[in-house]
């Protein structure tokens, strides 16, 4: 096979990542543990990020909770990723990520599951986003790392949220946003609304990486060529 060219960057504006990575291996419960991401490290990636943290019981110093917590000796850039809905368990949970020493710290506004919306956490925040500032601000006070979120399109059918949520982080101090342009209603059917996500990339002042159905590794080369989105993270594919 012939050398890969280097990407060369065209007419679209691009923002600088919040750390010197374009592409994320994605959160995925009960998938992303320590092995695999350690295989996908020996595999090439840079950016890695932990198994969803459940803040409930992170906060009251869970066994299996914090252990999902233990960063990987071979990781270059590593990430955990939280979910939950009260303030003050956010807060206790973020102090024990620190401890862990991660890269940045990743707050889940985005998952789909009965379980975690049950509990008013994950996508079940995008229903009201107004509430999302006071979960911010407390992270925000904690974490002294660089501070991420994930959304979705919104919780129901029809719903977009994006451009507000993003003005929220915004105002937050948060310092990039991965969107994954699918409602909750959506789950993961259906075609992932990638001209959302790019539109908001396009001009928004924070660094935004893109989410979904970014199952070929041709694929998001190709986006990375002309996408004003800072970064891509693959999960699922």
């Amino acid at each position: 096979h012939a050398a890969p060219q280097p990407l060369k960057r065209n007419s679209v504006r691009m923002k600088d990542n919040f750390l010197p990575v374009r592409v994320f291996m994605g959160s995925v419960t009960n998938v992303s543990n320590r092995p695999f991401r350690r295989l996908v490290t020996e595999l090439g990636a840079d950016a890695t990020l932990s198994e969803m943290v459940i803040a409930h019981y992170a906060s009251h110093g869970g066994r299996q909770d914090l252990a999902l917590m233990k960063r990987g000796e071979t990781e270059k850039i590593f990430g955990i990723q939280l979910v939950g809905g009260n303030p003050s368990q956010l807060d206790k949970a973020a102090q024990f990520a620190l401890d862990a020493t991660p890269d940045f710290i990743d707050f889940n506004c985005a998952c789909p599951h009965r379980s975690v919306v049950a509990h008013r956490s994950g996508a079940y925040l995008l229903q009201k986003p107004k509430n999302l500032a006071p979960l911010l601000e407390t992270l925000r006070k904690t974490v002294n790392i660089p501070l991420t979120i994930k959304i979705r399109k919104g919780f129901d059918e029809f719903d977009n949220v994006v451009d507000e949520v993003v003005h929220i982080a915004e105002d937050c101090g948060i310092d990039a946003v991965f969107i994954h342009a699918r409602t909750k209603f959506a789950q993961y059917r259906g075609p992932n609304d990638w001209q959302l996500i790019e539109s908001v990339a396009e001009k928004s002042r924070l660094p935004i990486i893109g989410c979904g159905d970014l199952a070929h590794g041709v694929e998001v080369i190709e986006k990375m060529k002309n996408s004003p989105c800072a970064g891509f993270a693959l999960a699922r594919g």
